[in-house]
């Protein structure tokens, strides 16, 4: 690891961590960078610019404030682990890139957290899947234990979420009569965002929640623009836009309800992140059905 002033020959520890193909970064609670290896300023492509001193966010300027909050939860111990996709790049920097940002606490002598190690890495095709299926397998673990519909709507989210690096998500299901959305979880809205009427929406409105949770389908949008084309009543809440996604939960007999995802800045939603959104759609609607089933059992 290279700290703020080294000597001129590494030591063995330092040089094996430079050797690793990925990023390794010390944080401090404040998310200041205090020691890195080789392939952390080369993943950010910093060349000659300074790395250690320098704050996360001035580094990577597409961790936004909620996904500096969680590095930050983190490193005070209020977290046990985070992830975060984040896109990176232009064309004057090679061309957009994904990284993947795992951050755990960094224990002092005392025991108590003192900041945080945080791990990056370009995320490949291979990457990609795997991390899908690491995801889907959670999910399926969590789901199992899930006895409200509450506790589907915070498994799901927090699979898909950090999985894909979108900031803020809920998960919505439609009232018994089948005429309205209620939201039943959500995760990474500010105050006053989620306001009463995108907590209870009529299934008929025109936006992309209400659409996908009456045909079970997925829409996908990599920009605002082209959220604002196709549902020119649904008003973002949120200044400056960023992709969106929205996918139905399986309709049977009837709707049972979707999810809806957003990010800070434009990215292209591929065909796997559509695949990965449909299968977890797909088991969040089997474990509300359950849930339903359950609770009317009991109700009896």
């Amino acid at each position: 690891m290279q700290p703020a002033s080294v000597s001129a020959v590494l030591s063995s520890l330092e040089q094996a961590l430079d050797a690793v193909p990925l990023g390794v970064a010390v944080l401090d609670r404040g998310l200041l960078v205090t020691h890195t290896n080789a392939g952390f300023a080369r993943l950010l492509r910093a060349g000659s610019n300074p790395v250690v001193g320098q704050p996360l966010t001035r580094l990577l300027p597409a961790l936004d404030q909620a996904g500096a909050a969680r590095l930050r939860d983190v490193a005070s111990g209020e977290l046990p682990a985070a992830e975060l996709e984040l896109q990176v790049g232009g064309e004057s920097d090679g061309g957009e890139r994904s990284l993947v940002a795992s951050a755990r606490p960094l224990l002092g002598e005392s025991g108590s957290p003192g900041g945080l190690v945080l791990i990056l890495d370009e995320v490949t095709d291979e990457r990609r899947r795997s991390r899908y299926i690491g995801a889907l397998q959670a999910l399926a673990a969590g789901l199992g234990a899930a006895v409200t519909a509450a506790d589907v709507a915070d498994t799901v989210l927090g699979a898909v979420l950090g999985t894909l690096g979108a900031d803020r998500g809920a998960v919505s299901l439609v009232t018994a009569d089948g005429t309205h959305l209620d939201v039943v979880g959500s995760r990474g809205y500010r105050e006053g965002e989620l306001t009463p009427q995108r907590l209870h929406r009529a299934i008929e409105s025109d936006d992309p929640l209400a659409e996908v949770s009456r045909t079970g389908e997925a829409l996908v949008f990599a920009t605002d623009a082209e959220v604002r084309a196709r549902f020119p009543p649904f008003e973002r809440r949120r200044a400056g836009g960023g992709a969106l996604a929205a996918v139905g939960m399986p309709v049977e007999e009837v709707p049972t309800g979707g999810i809806i995802l957003a990010w800070p800045l434009e990215r292209v939603i591929g065909e796997a992140d559509r695949s990965f959104l449909e299968a977890c759609s797909r088991m969040a609607g089997q474990a509300l059905g359950r849930v339903r089933s359950e609770t009317l059992s009991r109700l009896r």
